[in-house]
């Protein structure tokens, strides 16, 4: 859904997927990424942070401590901002997708 939006609102096609290996040899897995204006974009969901299934045994603040991590990695070594939307973002003609990628310094070329 996320995808179709951003085609939809004007926005570049993403890379989808994009690894980014730190200096240390550590991975990082973006759901989507624009190489040529330093953004990459993750949609996260409720269940990432609610779901035994997703927390394999951490607690909630590990998941987002290591998340709060893991975009400053890629801040700090990689020169991304990192854009975020929820299923909220998408709803009512994705006005909250348009305005996050819009603020992270994607071009779109519909307004």
């Amino acid at each position: 859904m996320s995808r179709a939006h951003i085609r939809l609102l004007g926005f570049p096609d993403p890379r989808l997927q994009q690894r980014f290996v730190d200096p240390d040899g550590s991975v990082a897995v973006v759901d989507f990424d624009w190489p040529e204006f330093g953004v990459s974009g993750e949609f996260d969901g409720f269940v990432k942070y609610s779901t035994d299934e997703y927390l394999k045994d951490s607690l909630p603040a590990d998941v987002l401590w290591r998340e709060k991590e893991r975009e400053r990695r890629l801040k700090r070594y990689h020169d991304r901002d990192v854009a975020r939307w929820v299923w909220s973002d998408l709803g009512s003609g994705a006005i909250g997708l348009r305005d996050e990628l819009i603020a992270a310094g994607l071009p779109c070329s519909r307004s």
